[in-house]
């Protein structure tokens, strides 16, 4: 009945209970110092999403780290969907729940890829929590070279399907190049 509940999900309730009750215990004792900690702590469900089995102890220090030098960045960013944010209280939340909330996660994620990427490339401490090889990937050239023969958007989104000639193909692709007529 219980076995949802894994060690890797309760790790994951207790690291973000623990995120809400600093931020509130920073909160209490002055207002800015919740704030400035709310945008310290604000990669955590990153760090977690991404690796569940982090501790408690390095997804803060992981969050603390990403967030160096870059709360006052994130805190502008949120200042920009001020005016969406306006918006959406003139459409009674529609916009929110149906543009602004999706697009401001999109951001906040994009923000931590970059400022992940950044923190692995420079082999900074604890980096090895960071383990998703996915967002790690970098396509190679046939992977590229693959998707231009799938999709070549020239005229368009998906309008066209392109050819390559039998020599353009990636080798790790056929053992034997396909004839000509598997290509037309």
């Amino acid at each position: 009945l219980f076995s949802a509940f894994s060690s890797h999900y309760l790790n994951v309730v207790k690291v973000m209970f623990l995120v809400s009750v600093k931020i509130l215990a920073w909160s209490l004792l002055l207002v800015i110092p919740g704030i400035v900690k709310s945008y310290e702590y604000r990669m955590i469900p990153y760090i977690l999403a991404e690796n569940p089995k982090v501790s408690r102890r390095d997804a803060f220090f992981l969050s603390r780290q990403l967030m160096h030098r870059n709360k006052w960045k994130l805190f502008r960013l949120h200042l920009s969907f001020l005016g969406w944010k306006i918006l959406s209280v003139l459409t009674l939340g529609i916009l929110d729940l149906v543009f602004v909330n999706p697009y401001m996660t999109g951001c906040e994620a994009e923000l931590y890829l970059t400022l992940r990427r950044n923190y692995v490339l420079s082999r900074s401490p604890r980096y090895e929590n960071l383990s998703d090889s996915y967002l790690e990937h970098v396509p190679s050239e046939d992977e590229l070279l693959i998707s231009k023969a799938l999709y070549d958007d020239s005229r368009g989104p998906y309008t066209k399907i392109s050819y390559f000639a039998p020599e353009q193909y990636p080798v790790f692709l056929f053992s034997v190049q396909p004839p000509f007529s598997a290509v037309r």
